[in-house]
C-alpha cells in the first residue's frame, strides 16, 4: 500500500515497484489507506509528512486493531535524521517500522519492501499454523468428550499405570468398581488387596505376564468391599513400549460385568433344571408304561380264563394310563401358561365343591400312601368365588398332589378353608419332608424339586407348583409357601377373593356326564392308522352293543364309508393319504353321511387344532387318551336326526 506526496510520486513508485514485481495500490489519503488495510494488505510505503496530514488516528486505530498474529510493516521514507514536529508521536506508538532516509536509492526502497513482505508472508504462514493448531485443539476437543461420553455411557473404567508399578491412576468409575471413594489414592498393593483371596494371584499372573512378557492383559476377577459385597470386573489392558522395548507404562479398562456373571448362573441353572427334567420326564414315563406292558402280556399269557385277575389287570392298566393323561396334561398347562394362553372361564363357584373336586384328583396318591386326610370347611356359609371350577379344582389337586409325594408313607395331610375379610383362604399342612431355607424362594419356579429320593419315586415333573401359582394369579390372588427347613412339614396358603352377595348360583362341576340317552345300536366308523389303537376303540365299542367297520388311511375310509353309511366317525387327524381334516369335509359332502356324528380323536389340544376341526366339519374334538365312559356316553347321546344334545358340549 503507497501513500504518496503527490500522483506523479505515486505513479513513479509503482513503476519501480512493478519492475520487481510487487504489485502495489496507491491511497490518495490515509483514510482510503486504512480502508485498504482491513481489506488485507503486505506491507505500506508511506513519506514522513504523510503521518501529520489528516486521517493520521485513523490509520493508528486500524493498526491497532489488529489479531494478534499480524503486526503490518511499515517503510517510511524520512527527510534527515530530524523528525518532524508531526511525526514524532506517531512513529513513537509505531512497531515494526523501517526508515530510510531520503533521497533513498531504488535499490534500497526496493530491498526494504520485499523485506517486509517476507516478514510479512511469514506472519501469515504463523496465522495459518495458529489456525491449524487451534483446530486441531478443538478437534482433540471433541473426542474428548465423545471419548469421555462412550466411557461414561459404557461405564467403564479406565487405569494408567507408568512404569515402574507402583502408583495407579484410575478414573472415578474404577474406583466405584473397587469400592472406593473418589478421592481415594491407589498403587498396586491396594489393588490386590481389594481382590478376592481366590483371583489375586491370578491377577499378579495377568499383570506380569502384560508387562514383562507383552501378553495382552484379559482377566475376570471379584472385587471385595469392606462389608463383604463381591462385584465381579471385567479387565482389559496392554504395555506400552519405548523404541528398546522397555515397558513405559500399563493402562487399560475395568467394566462391571456383575449382572452378565448372574445372568450366566441363570442360564447354567436353568439349563441344568433342563437336563434334569428330560431325565426326569423319561423316568415319570416309563414308570407307567412298565406295569402297562406287563399287565398286557400277563392278559395275552392267561386268556378270558381267569376273569378277575384280567379285571384287575384292566384297572391296573387303567390307572397308569390316568396317570400318563395327567403328565401330558401338565406338560400342556405349563406350557399354555408360559406363553399366556391359559383362559379362565370365570363364573360364581361354590369354593366347597371345587374343594371336593380337588380332592378326588389326588385321592388316589394319598390313599395309596396311606396318608391320613383331615378336612375343615366352614359350616356357617358357604365361600363363593369368581373363578373357573376346572382350574380351581386343579390348584386343590395339584396341592395335594405335592403333599402326598413328599410325605412319606402313613403321613397326615390336613385341607383346610377358612375366612378372613374379603379373603377365602386355603391351607394345605403335611408332616412331609420339608423345605429347605436355600429351595424356599423357588419352590414355585418352574422345574424346581426337592431332593428325591427311592421312597419318593412319584416326585413329579417339578410343575405342579408353578401351575398352581399361575393360577391362583389368574384368579386374581396368592399362594405362599412355608416351611422350618428339611424334616419339618410344608404348608401351602392359597387366598382369593371372595365373591361378596348377591351371590349367583353356583355352577356344577365341569365334566359331570348326563346319563345316557339312548342304548340304541350305532354303525361306527373308526379310522387310525395306528391299527392297534383303532382296534382296541373298536373292542370297547363292540362291547357296548355296537357295529364297527375299521380304516388305516384316508382314501380306504371314504371307501368303507361309501359302502358302510356310518352313523358315528371316530377319526383320527394324522392319516396317510388324506389327513382326518379332508376326510370329514368329504363325508360331510355326502347325502349318505351328511348328518353322521363326526369325532376328532387326536393327540393336539391346543385351541387353535379345535378351530381346525369345527372348521373341518367336526362335531367334537376329543384328545388322546380318551376316557372311554365319556366316549359311550357321547355317543348313546346321539339322536336319529344325527345332531349332538344341545345342553351339554363335550371337552
Amino acid at each position: 500500500m503507497l501513500a504518496a506526496p503527490t500522483a506523479r510520486d505515486a505513479e513513479i513508485t509503482q513503476t519501480i515497484l512493478a519492475r520487481a514485481k510487487i504489485a502495489c495500490v496507491a491511497c490518495p489519503n490515509l483514510s482510503r489507506l486504512s480502508r485498504e488495510i482491513e481489506a488485507g494488505a503486505g506491507a505500506i510505503l508511506l513519506t514522513e509528512e504523510a503521518l501529520g496530514a489528516a486521517g493520521t488516528d485513523e490509520l493508528l486505530a486500524t493498526l491497532r486493531k489488529q489479531p494478534a498474529w499480524s503486526e503490518l510493516p511499515l517503510v517510511i521514507l524520512m527527510r534527515g535524521s530530524d523528525r518532524l514536529p508531526t511525526s514524532a508521536r506517531v512513529l513513537d506508538s509505531l512497531t515494526n517500522v523501517t526508515l530510510l532516509e531520503r533521497p533513498a536509492p531504488i535499490r534500497s526502497v526496493v530491498s526494504a519492501v520485499q523485506t517486509a513482505l517476507r516478514g510479512r508472508e511469514r506472519q501469515y504462514q504463523i496465522r495459518d499454523q495458529i489456525h491449524a493448531i487451534h483446530d486441531a485443539e478443538q478437534r482433540a476437543r471433541q473426542l474428548q468428550q465423545q471419548l469421555e461420553l462412550a466411557v461414561d455411557a459404557s461405564q467403564l473404567g479406565t487405569f494408567y499405570c507408568p512404569m515402574p508399578l507402583g502408583k495407579i491412576v484410575w478414573n472415578e468409575r474404577c474406583k466405584v468398581h473397587f469400592w472406593l471413594p473418589p478421592d481415594a489414592e491407589v498403587d498396586f498393593d491396594l489393588f490386590y488387596s481389594l481382590l478376592h483371596p481366590d483371583d489375586r494371584e491370578r491377577a499378579r499372573q495377568a499383570v506380569a505376564a502384560c508387562v514383562y512378557g507383552g501378553e495382552i492383559y484379559d482377566i475376570e476377577y471379584r472385587t471385595v468391599s469392606a462389608r463383604g459385597d463381591v462385584r465381579w470386573v471385567h479387565a482389559t489392558g496392554r504395555t506400552y513400549r519405548n523404541a528398546n522395548d522397555e515397558p513405559i507404562r500399563f493402562d487399560g479398562t475395568t467394566q462391571d460385568v456383575t449382572e452378565r456373571k448372574h445372568l450366566e448362573e441363570t442360564l447354567k441353572l436353568a439349563n441344568r433344571r433342563k437336563d434334569e427334567f428330560l431325565a426326569l420326564l423319561a423316568h415319570e414315563l416309563r414308570n407307567p408304561l412298565a406295569p402297562i406292558r406287563n399287565g398286557v402280556e400277563i392278559m395275552r399269557l392267561l386268556g378270558p380264563g381267569n376273569p378277575q385277575i384280567i379285571r384287575d389287570t384292566g384297572e391296573l392298566i387303567a390307572r397308569q394310563v390316568t396317570h400318563l393323561a395327567r403328565l401330558v396334561d401338565d406338560l400342556l398347562d405349563v406350557s399354555r401358561v408360559t406363553q399366556g394362553k391359559v383362559l379362565i372361564k370365570e363364573e360364581p363357584v361354590e369354593l366347597a365343591s371345587a374343594i371336593n373336586n380337588g380332592i378326588e384328583l389326588a385321592q388316589p396318591l394319598i390313599d395309596a400312601k396311606r396318608h391320613k386326610l383331615s378336612i375343615s370347611l366352614p359350616t356357617t356359609e358357604a365361600l363363593r368365588v369368581r373363578g373357573d371350577p376346572t382350574r380351581l379344582a386343579q390348584i386343590v389337586g395339584n396341592l395335594l398332589d405335592n403333599a402326598a409325594k413328599y410325605t412319606n408313607a402313613d403321613g397326615r395331610i390336613s385341607l383346610s378353608v377358612v375366612r378372613e375379610g374379603d379373603e377365602a383362604v386355603i391351607t394345605v399342612e403335611d408332616n412331609g419332608v420339608g423345605i429347605s431355607r436355600g429351595l424356599l424362594p423357588h419352590v414355585f419356579e418352574l422345574f424346581t424339586q426337592g431332593e428325591r429320593s427311592v421312597e419318593r419315586a412319584q416326585g413329579g415333573l417339578g410343575i405342579g407348583l408353578s401351575l398352581v401359582k399361575s393360577l391362583v394369579e389368574l384368579h386374581r390372588g396368592a399362594v405362599a409357601a412355608a416351611s422350618a427347613g428339611y424334616g419339618t412339614g410344608s404348608t401351602f396358603t392359597v387366598r382369593l377373593p371372595v365373591l361378596m352377595p348377591p351371590h349367583a348360583p353356583a355352577s356344577p362341576a365341569q365334566g359331570a356326564l348326563p346319563t345316557n340317552q339312548s342304548s340304541a345300536r350305532r354303525r361306527i366308523l373308526v379310522v387310525d392308522d395306528n391299527e392297534d389303537a383303532a382296534l382296541s376303540m373298536g373292542l370297547l365299542l363292540e362291547q357296548d352293543g355296537h357295529e364297527v367297520q375299521y380304516a388305516y388311511e384316508g382314501r380306504s375310509a371314504l371307501d368303507v364309508a361309501q359302502v358302510f353309511e356310518p352313523e358315528v366317525a371316530l377319526l383320527d387327524i394324522g392319516l396317510p393319504g388324506l389327513n382326518g381334516f379332508e376326510v370329514a369335509q368329504q363325508l360331510r359332502a355326502r347325502p349318505q353321511t351328511a348328518g353322521a356324528l363326526l369325532v376328532a380323536l387326536t393327540g393336539y389340544g391346543q385351541s387353535e387344532d379345535r378351530q381346525r376341526t369345527q372348521a373341518a366339519g367336526f362335531d367334537h374334538h376329543l384328545v388322546k387318551p380318551v376316557e372311554p365312559q365319556m366316549l359311550l356316553a357321547l355317543i348313546a347321546r346321539y339322536t336319529v336326526a344325527g345332531k349332538q344334545m344341545p345342553e351339554k358340549e363335550m371337552p
